[in-house]
């Protein structure tokens, strides 16, 4: 895409005619790519194939990409915010001789940056299927990212409906990371709810298309129902995936899955992570370096939990996988996922939902439809009913 936008710029510096400004796709990449950028500025997500670096490192190909749209957009209070981002990234300026040049273009060392601050900390990013919310925009901000939109790109990966999580390093994420090809696009190595038919996983197909059902931004948490079930294209033995969260921040994540297939099938509800985890119960617990994510399964009560290393396959150098088998059939699965401590307890609230106290002292019950997008939300007493629409996040 940075060349798609290089040629805008060659075009208005030649013809007069500005290309950018014809399509709102233009400014909204930019817009979407700092939500992409993870909070302490050093990679950004590692969606799809990363075959060049694996990591998914922030490099000069990400710095030229947000150089370019600023020079598009220069008088943009959004060039500017994103002028602070670069300034403050781990790539302030080219670090290959090959990519110096496009500093001495692009760069505009006159422009006065603004605050990262202003910006919203949710976005949906609907071409390309993701939603991401972060607590602040500080380096130590927790980040979250949820995946359901179009499958339709050979770099994609079989991730629809996958979380990732990050706090100062990676506490749940895809395992693709640790892969040395950059490859990894089977559902095994995302987290989400795997499903397998003969001990085989029953693949995502290409060319379908997921959808967020819903997104709300409210005080202090954002709501997200997702429906990955056309990513299955019709196949007889699945009749719904759907995957529900709630961020309540800064440190809160709480994941309902409605998982409905055929009884010869197996369900495992999975969670990757750079990290094994500690298991006491249904308790999993990730430690990654001075950060955790400790993850309580309310239901249901009887998958059977273990944990996979991705090491017993060539192609991986680390990484880990927790798992919550069960049977096929019409399953609902019941998370609460903690950050360092953001969630001081947690009770069921009826069969589908769940009363967490949080570390800022709030208690919030969250009960989701059994069958159906939506639900409600109690906050220190007062009980909303949950969008079952897309809120327009600016």
């Amino acid at each position: 895409m940075r060349r798609l936008f290089e040629l805008y710029d060659f075009w208005k510096a030649t013809t007069g005619e500005n290309l950018a400004a014809k399509t709102n796709h233009t400014r909204t990449s930019m817009l979407a790519f700092m939500h992409q950028i993870l909070p302490t500025l050093d990679r950004v997500a590692p969606t799809g194939d990363q075959s060049r670096d694996s990591t998914a490192s922030f490099f000069d190909y990400h710095r030229d990409y947000l150089l370019e749209l600023i020079t598009l957009f220069p008088n943009d209070n959004l060039a500017k915010r994103a002028k602070t981002l670069l300034s403050s990234s781990t790539v302030a300026s080219m670090s290959s001789s090959f990519m110096v040049a496009y500093d001495f273009m692009h760069d505009r060392p006159t422009m006065t940056g603004m605050p990262l601050s202003g910006l919203n900390t949710v976005y949906h990013a609907k071409g390309i299927g993701q939603v991401y919310a972060r607590s602040g925009w500080d380096t130590t901000a927790t980040w979250v990212n949820l995946t359901a939109g179009p499958y339709t790109e050979s770099h994609a990966h079989q991730d629809q409906g996958s979380l990732m999580i990050y706090k100062s390093g990676w506490l749940a994420h895809d395992a693709n990371i640790h892969s040395k090809s950059g490859l990894a696009q089977d559902t095994t190595a995302h987290s989400l709810v795997r499903i397998d038919s003969g001990g085989a996983p029953i693949k995502q197909v290409a060319r379908t298309v997921s959808k967020v059902a819903a997104l709300e931004r409210g005080a202090g948490y954002v709501y997200v129902s997702t429906d990955v079930t056309p990513a299955y294209n019709g196949n007889a033995a699945i009749q719904k995936v759907q995957r529900d969260m709630v961020y309540l921040e800064p440190n809160a994540v709480i994941v309902f899955d409605r998982v409905q297939t055929s009884t010869a099938v197996t369900q495992t509800w999975q969670l990757v992570s750079p990290v094994s985890p500690t298991i006491s119960g249904n308790t999993a617990t990730f430690t990654n370096g001075a950060h955790s994510l400790k993850v309580t399964r309310l239901a249901p009560s009887s998958a059977k939990t273990s944990t996979h290393s991705f090491t017993q396959a060539a192609d991986f150098s680390g990484g880990y996988r927790l798992d919550a088998r069960m049977t096929g059939g019409d399953q609902r699965y019941l998370h609460v996922m903690s950050v360092d401590g953001g969630v001081t307890s947690q009770t069921a609230a009826g069969t589908n939902g769940v009363t967490v106290n949080l570390s800022n002292g709030r208690q919030v019950t969250v009960t989701f439809n059994r069958d159906t997008v939506g639900g409600t939300i109690k906050i220190d007493g007062v009980t909303k009913t949950l969008l079952t629409t897309v809120q327009a996040i600016p």
